[in-house]
């Protein structure tokens, strides 16, 4: 005989889950500061960067992940906006946050396997 509460989740869990989600919105919302760190989404919730980064233990990416990916994609998607074109390259990843070209150059290829020019060149032949 299993007892029902088994299938309940915990108060704990729940509570860990709004708090990812939380940070997820603040990151969201704060994205093009380029003060925004880890250390910032803690000090917003009103909790100690570790435990921040134990909340994001179980999910596919640490908070500095999450900042670098949602940054990355960003940059791309204004990359390739029509109203952003007329926007040189670096003028974009300063939008977005980075305060040093030659880092987000190098984490952009890697992560999309092309430099933003080749990136915004393939987007507008679409």
């Amino acid at each position: 005989f299993r007892d029902a509460t088994h299938s309940i989740p915990c108060p704990q869990s729940s509570y860990k889950g709004m708090m990812v989600d939380s940070a997820r919105c603040f990151i969201d919302t704060h994205i093009e500061d380029e003060a925004l760190c880890a250390a910032m989404v803690a000090k917003h919730l009103d909790i100690s960067v570790r435990y921040l980064s134990k909340l994001f233990e179980l999910e596919p990416d640490t908070v500095c992940q999450y900042i670098r990916g949602t940054r990355l994609e960003l940059c791309a998607r204004k990359l390739l906006l029509g109203s952003h074109t007329r926007y040189s390259v670096k003028e974009i990843v300063y939008s977005c946050g980075y305060s040093n070209y030659s880092h987000f150059y190098r984490i952009f290829r890697e992560y999309y396997q092309c430099t933003p020019e080749q990136y915004r060149r393939a987007g507008a032949k679409v």
